[in-house]
């Protein structure tokens, strides 16, 4: 699958990595497992990479139907670093999903990381 995910408890964060053609099947599989993870909290921070992804087989309306589902609390702050050409596809899950303000999308991890980490005390800062 390429699809994983790691969870930092103690900074209160999960970060996920996709490459190669992305497809409905892994978000939903690899969702499944991120919740079904032990450490998972939805309060966590979410540093998703998709700067490795080549092609998404994901509409953007069911990508909007599965993020919309909240397995991640009001508080949960998720960054979605992308490469170019596929920014369009998470601005209209932006759109129709009604949390831009918890929802963010970068071209980089930098500023993916800066935004995360407002307001955060030091010993939870992402790197």
């Amino acid at each position: 699958m390429p699809r994983e995910h790691s969870i930092d408890k103690e900074r209160g964060a999960i970060f996920v990595t996709a490459t190669g053609i992305f497809t409905e099947m892994e978000f939903v599989t690899g969702t499944a497992l991120t919740i079904a993870d032990p450490d998972f909290h939805p309060d966590h921070r979410v540093l998703v990479d998709f700067t490795g992804v080549t092609r998404f087989d994901i509409p953007a309306k069911r990508l909007a139907d599965f993020v919309s589902k909240k397995p991640f609390s009001e508080k949960s702050r998720r960054a979605f670093v992308v490469g170019p050409g596929f920014g369009s596809l998470f601005v209209t899950y932006g759109k129709t999903s009604g949390a831009v303000e918890q929802i963010q999308i970068f071209r980089d991890r930098a500023g993916a990381l800066a935004w995360l980490n407002e307001g955060v005390p030091p010993e939870k800062v992402l790197t």
